[in-house]
């Protein structure tokens, strides 16, 4: 888990391969009330509308499908395999992962599913802004539709790119230079594919095309140590995510779990 890798050959024996489009999720989710957004231009503004109008929007190549005046990238992240359990028989998580939290049942996997597996669609052009995920978790994405261009950057370079706080498209004049001295990995990620992405590394990703992809964090025997420092460090927004009738059963649950060290 030290390097992303780009894997093949693993989403073609899915059945979200095959059915997971936009025609798809427009009949099985199109009521569902959204919150698409522009993360390029305004990341911390959101707005609400129905999937099936977002959905028309990403395929459209004018914003008249949702009465605007302009075209703006728009992305949506749906938090859905928990509430839509039918969807879990449409993939597996790739072996290789051998995540902890997927060894758990019941109530404790049902949380795992609704918190960490996401299912991303954006227009062409949305953008998910320079970041590293959570909690020290490691991050496998699965690309079913359309193209992403991925920019990818090691965790050593945290201070040329000030710890992820750097806007890639228009940084400030103040740390420009540091980004210019930043070792950038770039790759397009194509229908089919499978990245991951090993804790600490920071990573910008942009949709080339109308995009579908499902995406998970997960912890395994290399980060369990790093995962668990990441929760103490941040035990607010950790909280957000553990319901109270859930911490009890999920502390046992990692009690019993058993890890190769």
């Amino acid at each position: 888990m030290g390097r992303p890798v780009i894997l093949t050959g693993v989403v073609c024996g899915w059945e979200a391969s095959r059915k997971w489009s936009f025609d798809f999720f427009r009949g099985k989710l199109g009521d569902k009330v959204v919150r698409a957004s522009d993360r390029l231009r305004h990341p911390t503004m959101s707005v609400p509308m129905k999937l099936s109008s977002f959905l028309n929007y990403c395929e459209s190549t004018t914003a008249e499908s949702i009465g605007w005046s302009n075209k703006v990238p728009l992305y949506v992240g749906l938090q859905v395999l928990g509430a839509y359990p039918e969807l879990l028989q449409d993939f597996s998580q790739p072996e290789v992962v051998d995540c902890v939290y997927a060894s758990l049942e019941g109530e404790l996997l049902q949380w795992y599913l609704e918190h960490f597996g996401v299912l991303l669609i954006g227009s062409s052009g949305a953008v998910t802004l320079l970041h590293k995920d959570l909690f020290g978790t490691h991050a496998w994405l699965a690309q079913l539709v359309g193209r992403k261009r991925w920019l990818v950057f090691a965790p050593n370079e945290v201070d040329n790119l000030s710890d992820g706080r750097v806007h890639l498209r228009a940084p400030d004049l103040s740390v420009k230079e540091n980004i210019r001295n930043a070792e950038v990995h770039e790759a397009v990620l194509s229908p089919g594919e499978i990245i991951f992405i090993p804790k600490g590394w920071y990573h910008e990703v942009m949709c080339m095309d109308p995009s579908i992809s499902l995406s998970f964090n997960f912890v395994n025997q290399t980060n369990y140590l790093d995962h668990i420092l990441g929760i103490c460090t941040d035990l607010p927004l950790w909280e957000k995510r553990i319901d109270s009738r859930l911490r009890h059963k999920l502390s046992i649950g990692w009690e019993r779990a058993t890890y190769p060290f």
